[in-house]
Formats: structure tokens, sequence, C-alpha cells
């Protein structure tokens, strides 16, 4: 992700659905975007965090839970953006 001075930068990012990565931002990333204490601490790559957040709609006991899980913004709260 480059950084240009017209580029988002800390919170600002956070609320950019384009480029908000969550907690997949490395922690060079994070300081370069001014994110340091705006995320949870742990680094989880998109890849991890789709498989999380698939993992917790599958395990919803029926079809009515699993709709309202996936529900926008419910995983995105879970992963601190």
């Amino acid at each position: 992700m480059s950084s240009r001075r017209d580029d988002p930068h800390g919170r600002a990012l956070l609320t950019d659905a384009l480029r908000n990565k969550g907690v997949a931002f490395t922690r060079e990333e994070r300081e370069r975007h001014g994110l340091v204490g705006a995320l949870p601490p742990g680094v989880l790559s998109l890849e991890q965090q789709a498989r999380r957040a698939w993992e917790q709609v599958r395990a919803q006991p029926d079809d009515l839970a699993k709709n309202v899980r996936s529900e926008p913004g419910d995983v995105a709260e879970e992963f601190g953006a």
C-alpha cells in the first residue's frame, strides 16, 4: 500500500472501505499510516480474516442466525474496523 499525501491517514483510513484492511495492516503499515493503537495488536491476513468470519457463520445453528451474522458491519466490528 503506497502512502501518498492525499491518501487517508489514521482513523480516516479505517473508514475507507476500499483501503481498510482491518487487522491485516502490518506493524510497519500501522506506523506509517498512524494506526498504532487504533487496531488490536494482532495481525491477521485478509485470507485469515475471511476464513475466521466464514467459520463463525458456518457455526451458527440455523439459516436465520447465519443471515443475521453476515449483516454488513458485524464482522468488520469484530475485527476492530
